[in-house]
């Protein structure tokens, strides 16, 4: 399942933070560690040192004053603290010549840089990939001459508590990020319920309300936001409400205009005044405009304030059309229009409200008439596509701009010039009417013509 760009931001911001930190405290206490393993190693060797330097002299002066040299009894002394040790030590004078070692060859060398003098004493006590410890002594020697010791170990380190503490510290992280799941969803979730929420009161929804426990900013957003849609929701309603009563209490001024025409006309004699006849067929072509403008407003009104949930019924959308087509039979007749009817299935069956559907069909339809020029095909298309039925209806018409397309189902726009007749709420009607019944319908300039393309859900009926 996709998740959300916000959900994956937090995830990963976490676990970064996570192996920045993991690796702070590896790095502090491996500095801290080393740190104080090598201070608490260099005052034990310098509080042990005098004791190894006073054994050194006294054998340095036994041999000495012997006469056997340095090689023997000091030589054997030498030898078992480099066995016992495991490290190379030798002797050297102030002119830094060796006069005595435990080991065969040349003498190791020495990162001089890294290392430390503290008095007479020099050292090193370094941890890489080999551990290396190293130690300058000043010795006496015999005949009162100034020498030094050197102290010289180096061996493999061993890593296995330095690989376990790292294998803790993954195992930590892992956990950690498991634990981040359930925490950044529970951050984002209220989020995406918000944005469903924003998304249904947009296309008009006002009764889906944010449902989000808790007492944080989150949940004050929220709540916010439920009392903003309700403020909208009865600004929208009320607003609705006083277009459909002021459209309602139009038609009264004009029905009593329509019976004072009416009562004129038949006072008037058309050969004793036919201007006046005129003006009056004038008059009343201007209130049928009124009058339609006013029921489609109403409806449109109706439509808005009614959510009807209920009252569908098992509709044939191919009979339909044919039966709307029979009622505009004069006017097709009048502009020798040709109506071609294409339907890919036998039977197809929507699950719709007939009063509104008759409505949706015959705007649709009207529309077309209304545009199309003399003697011209409207084509009118019934196809099934899974679970929906597509109704495809095409006029030629003028050029109309594609900026200007996807405005048509805006109440009262019109793409077209104002010599054609009508409101422009038309299409606003059918996108309506679409959109209760879970449909859509769109526009799409076709052959030096347009095509409306609404899509409604097949019933169970047509889809077994």
């Amino acid at each position: 399942m996709l998740r959300s760009r916000l959900y994956i931001k937090i995830f990963f911001t976490y676990l970064f933070i996570l192996i920045i930190t993991e690796i702070m405290i590896f790095g502090l206490f491996r500095y801290v560690a080393g740190n104080a393993l090598q201070r608490e190693f260099r005052e034990h060797f310098e509080s042990t040192s005098g004791s190894f330097v006073k054994i050194l002299e006294e054998s340095l002066k036994t041999d000495w004053d012997n006469g056997i040299g340095y090689t023997k009894k000091t030589g054997r002394l030498l030898n078992n603290l480099a066995e016992i040790f495991q490290a190379k030590i030798w002797v050297e004078n102030s002119k830094n010549n060796i006069i005595l070692k435990s080991f065969t060859g040349g003498i190791p060398s020495l990162p001089e840089k890294e290392i430390i003098t503290k008095g007479n004493i020099r050292f090193l006590h370094r941890i890489g990939k080999d551990r290396l410890i190293y130690a300058r002594l000043q010795i006496n020697l015999p005949n009162r001459q100034k020498g030094y010791v050197h102290f010289f170990h180096t061996r493999e380190r061993k890593s296995f508590d330095e690989k376990l503490f790292l294998l803790g510290l993954a195992a930590i992280g892992i956990v950690i990020a498991i634990l981040l799941y359930p925490l950044a969803r529970y951050i984002t979730g209220p989020l995406k319920e918000l944005t469903r929420s924003a998304i249904s009161l947009s296309m008009g929804d006002f009764h889906r309300h944010v449902k989000i426990k808790g007492n944080d900013e989150i949940t004050r957003l929220a709540e916010s936001f439920n009392i903003m849609t309700e403020k909208i929701s009865r600004m929208v309603t009320g607003t609705k409400e006083l277009t459909a009563n002021i459209s309602h209490e139009l038609r009264s001024p004009l029905a009593r205009i329509r019976v004072a025409l009416e009562i004129l006309s038949n006072d008037i004699s058309d050969h004793k005044y036919p201007e006046c006849r005129n003006k009056i067929k004038l008059i009343e072509s201007e209130i049928e405009d009124m009058n339609g403008l006013i029921e489609q407003i109403l409806t449109l009104s109706k439509l808005d304030i009614k959510k009807k949930a209920g009252g569908k019924s098992l509709l044939d959308p191919v009979q339909l059309i044919k039966d709307i087509i029979q009622r505009f039979h004069h006017l097709l007749d009048k502009k020798s229009l040709r109506v071609n009817i294409n339907s890919s299935e036998k039977a197809l069956y929507i699950q719709a409200i007939d009063e509104d559907i008759k409505i949706l069909l015959t705007n649709l339809i009207d529309n077309a008439i209304k545009f199309s020029p003399d003697k011209s095909p409207i084509n009118i298309n019934i196809e099934k596509d899974a679970n929906r039925i597509i109704i495809r209806v095409f006029n030629r018409c003028e050029d109309i701009l594609k900026d200007k397309l996807g405005k048509i189902f805006e109440p009262f726009i019109r793409t077209v010039d104002q010599e054609f007749p009508g409101s422009g709420l038309g299409l606003a009607i059918v996108r309506k009417i679409a959109a209760q019944h879970k449909g859509s319908i769109q526009a799409d300039l076709k052959d030096n013509g347009i095509e409306m393309i609404l899509t409604l859900p097949l019933s169970i009926e047509t889809s077994a």
